[in-house]
């Protein structure tokens, strides 16, 4: 198990690698509990160290640059992910009756993928 995730380790982020080996941690305890081996290989490997990472926010001059160089139909998804954080699925998911202005509120309840507005992946 330690050198599978050497390899990983090789090609993926350390959050990645922690997420698959976290599955494949689960599938192993399934065929301990079934009896098919008598213990977790996946036990005690040591991980990589996932560092946090800082986002730094664009300057405001460059968001005006963008919102200035963008498509005219695509400008408001600018500020919405500036103002708002949005990625870019979700401020292209955000149709006019989820926009409350006198609430001062957005709802994000879905997301555009390949030209088709989708459900979010999670709730969060």
């Amino acid at each position: 198990m330690k050198t599978f995730v050497a390899t990983l380790k090789g090609s993926l982020a350390a959050s990645t690698v922690g997420t698959v080996f976290a599955v494949l941690r689960a599938l192993m305890q399934a065929v301990v509990d079934d009896g098919v081996i008598p213990a977790n290989p996946c036990l005690r490997v040591p991980l990589p160290r996932v560092e946090a990472r800082v986002v730094e926010p664009l300057p405001t001059r460059s968001v005006l640059a963008l919102a200035d160089a963008i498509t005219p139909r695509y400008c408001l998804a600018v500020w919405f992910g500036y103002g708002l954080g949005l990625r870019e699925g979700e401020a292209l998911g955000v149709t006019e009756d989820r926009v409350e202005f006198l609430k001062r509120r957005v709802r994000i309840e879905k997301q555009a993928q390949r030209s088709t507005l989708v459900e979010l992946k999670t709730k969060a």
